[in-house]
C-alpha cells in the first residue's frame, strides 16, 4: 500500500468519525461479517499443478458491496481444500498466499490504474496456508461506499514442486465467449499482487483460485445479513449461462441482493455434507453468514438414500448452524421429468421414477405442523438446551416451475414448464463438434440465444438437449457436451426450462428463484 494511499484512507476514515491514533484498534473492536458478492470459490473444477514451487499465479476477481453500508476495513478469507468426485477433501500439499485490495478505476472496469492495499497475515505479505486451513488476513483499511465495485488480486503457489493449487468458477471478464464484462482474469507464472505487479490479463473461461469469503467492517458498526449458498450440481448452476461460465443457479439468482459464499459441490449428496469430515472447511466457511441456504436433495433420492435417512440428514445439518444462532433454509427439490422434444412442450415429459420420495420430502418441508421439518429443527434446539438458538424456514423453489400435465403450475405436478418462446431458429447444421454447432447459412445476432435451448431433432446427435453458452453470429456453443455434431444434425432453438431430467436451464432457474422472497428468509 503506497504512501499516498494511506494517508488518503487515514484521512477518509478520521472523516467517519476514527481518531487517526486509534485506527487499528477502532476496526479490530468492530464485528465482522460477509459484505460482499463475487466469484467466490467452490473448488469444483481441476487444480493446477505447480511444477516449480514460488511459481505464482495471478487472478482478479470482481466483487461488490452489497451490505448497504461503507466499507471501513476488509478481511480477505482463503481456504485450502480439493474436491475429489462429489467430495470435499483436504489438499495433498500447503500453499501460499498474496493478496491485494484494488478500487473500482474510473475509467473502465479493465481500466487497473488504482493504488493496491496488499493484505498482511500476521504483518506478513505471504501466507502460510496448510492441508485443510481455513485463514483469515489482517485487517485492510479501505473506504467502499454501497453499491461499488472493487477487485480482490490474488497470487497462489504451491509449498513444493509439483503439488497443487485448487481452483474452482472461471473467471469472466471481457465481452467475447463466455464474458460477462466484469473486469476478472488470469495470468499464469506471474505475480502481479502489488503495486508495482503489473496489469492482469482480462479474460474469461481460466479456472481461478481465489478468495472463499469477503468479510468486512462497516462504518456504523453494524453487521449486515448474508447467506451461505450449499447444495450439488443445481446450485453450482449447471446448464445456466446468466451468469458466465460455471456460476449461477436459482440459489444465487434468488439471492443476488445479498452478500454471500458459494459453497456447492456437483454430485454431492446432503449426507456427504453431514460427513464434517467431507465439509470441515465449508462448514468453518459457511459459518461466517448469519443465513445458511441448503438445497440438497436430488442425488440423495437417486441414491437411495431412505427418507428416513435424508430427513435425519437434514435436521443434523440444520442444528450445527442453527445451534450457532444462524438461520437455516430447506429447499424443497425440483421434479426431473425426462422429455423426447427437449422440455419444448410438457406433453413430451415423463415423470420421474423417484417422483414419490420426492413429493413426501417436499411434503414434510411444507408441513407447517409439529411434524414438518420447521418444528422439527427448531425443536431440536430446545432439547440440545440451546437459548439463544437460529431458526428454521423453507424455499420453494418448484413453486416457480412445477406443473401438471396441462401445463398450470400446481403443486407436486411432477412436470415442469414448456417452453417460454416458439421456435426462435432451426435448420440442418453445416458442421459441429461435441461442444458447437455451425450454420453458416444464418447471421444471428451475437448472444441472442444465450442460456437457450438447442434440441437436436434428427441426424447425428439425435435426441441430445444443449444449453447455448453464447452464441456468434454462425455457431452455438454449448454448455454442456455430447455427440460431435455433423451436417446431418438438424436443430430447433427455444426457450426451454429443462436440460437433461435434472438440471434446469437458465430460464428454468430464473423462474425457480421468482417464487423465493429473499427479503422474508434472510436475517
Amino acid at each position: 500500500m503506497g504512501g499516498d494511499m494511506i494517508t488518503e484512507t487515514l484521512k477518509d476514515l478520521t472523516a467517519l468519525g476514527f481518531a487517526p491514533n486509534s485506527i487499528k484498534e477502532s476496526l479490530a473492536a468492530r464485528q465482522l461479517c460477509v459484505v460482499a458478492d463475487g466469484s467466490v470459490n467452490n473448488f469444483n473444477g481441476s487444480g493446477k499443478t505447480v511444477a516449480t514451487a514460488g511459481t505464482y499465479d495471478s487472478v482478479r476477481t470482481a466483487h461488490y458491496n452489497r451490505s448497504g453500508k461503507t466499507i471501513v476495513g476488509l478481511v480477505l478469507v482463503y481456504a485450502n481444500y480439493a474436491q475429489a468426485g462429489s467430495t470435499e477433501v483436504a489438499n495433498p500439499n500447503s500453499i501460499n498466499v498474496q493478496a491485494a485490495y484494488e478500487p473500482l478505476s474510473p475509467t473502465s472496469i479493465g481500466t487497473q490504474d488504482q493504488p493496491r492495499s496488499q493484505a498482511m497475515w500476521g504483518g506478513l505479505t505471504t501466507a502460510l496456508i496448510d492441508r485443510r486451513a481455513v485463514i483469515k488476513s489482517d485487517i485492510i483499511p479501505v473506504i467502499i461506499p454501497p453499491n461499488t465495485n472493487f477487485f480482490i488480486r490474488t497470487g497462489s503457489t504451491s509449498t513444493n514442486n509439483g503439488g497443487t493449487v485448487s481452483r474452482g468458477i472461471c473467471a469472466r471478464g471481457g465481452t467475447s465467449g463466455f464474458g460477462i464484462d466484469n473486469g476478472e482474469g488470469a495470468d499464469g507464472s506471474a505475480n502481479k499482487i502489488g503495486d508495482g505487479g503489473g496489469t492482469i490479463t482480462v479474460n474469461t473461461s481460466t479456472a481461478i483460485y481465489s478468495p472463499s469469503a469477503i468479510l468486512g467492517i462497516l462504518a456504523d458498526g453494524s453487521i449486515c445479513a448474508s447467506v451461505a449458498l450449499l447444495g450439488d450440481s443445481i446450485t453450482a448452476g449447471t446448464d445456466d449461462a446468466g451468469y458466465g461460465y460455471n456460476y449461477g443457479g436459482w440459489p444465487i439468482r434468488a439471492f443476488a441482493n445479498y452478500p454471500h459464499v458459494y459453497l456447492p459441490i456437483a454430485g454431492e449428496t446432503m449426507a456427504q455434507f453431514a460427513d464434517r469430515v467431507k465439509s470441515h472447511n465449508r462448514f468453518q466457511i459457511a459459518s461466517f453468514c448469519s443465513t445458511i441456504h441448503c438445497a440438497y436433495g436430488r442425488n440423495d433420492i437417486q441414491q437411495s438414500r431412505t427418507l428416513a435417512q435424508f430427513k435425519a440428514d437434514v435436521l443434523t445439518v440444520a442444528s450445527w448452524f442453527m445451534g450457532q444462532g444462524k438461520r437455516f433454509i430447506q429447499a424443497t427439490i425440483l421434479p426431473a421429468p425426462t422429455s423426447t422434444d427437449g422440455f419444448f412442450t410438457v406433453a413430451s415429459q415423463t415423470k420421474d421414477t423417484l417422483e414419490a420420495t420426492r413429493v413426501s420430502f417436499n411434503a414434510w418441508i411444507r408441513d407447517a405442523t409439529a411434524t414438518g421439518f420447521v418444528a422439527q429443527a427448531n425443536a431440536q434446539m430446545v432439547t440440545l438446551g440451546i437459548t439463544r438458538a437460529g431458526d428454521a424456514k423453507i424455499s420453494d423453489p418448484c413453486a416457480g416451475i412445477e406443473c401438471d400435465i396441462a401445463g398450470v403450475l400446481t403443486q407436486d405436478g411432477g412436470y415442469i414448464l414448456g417452453s417460454q418462446s416458439a421456435l426462435l431458429t432451426n435448420g440442418t447444421a453445416t458442421s459441429g463438434s461435441t461442444t458447437t454447432l455451425n450454420d453458416t447459412g444464418k447471421s444471428w445476432t451475437v448472444n441472442a440465444y444465450k442460456g437457450y435451448t438447442c434440441f437436436i431433432v434428427s441426424g447425428t446427435g439425435a435426441g441430445q438437449i444443449r444449453t447455448i453458452g453464447y452464441n456468434t453470429a454462425t455457431q452455438l456453443v454449448f454448455l454442456n457436451t455430447g455427440t460431435a455434431l455433423d451436417n446431418t444434425s438438424v436443430y430447433q432453438v427455444f426457450n426451454g426450462l429443462g436440460m437433461n431430467g435434472v438440471h434446469p436451464c437458465s430460464t428454468g432457474h430464473a423462474l425457480a428463484a421468482t417464487s423465493i422472497t429473499a427479503s422474508d428468509l434472510v436475517i
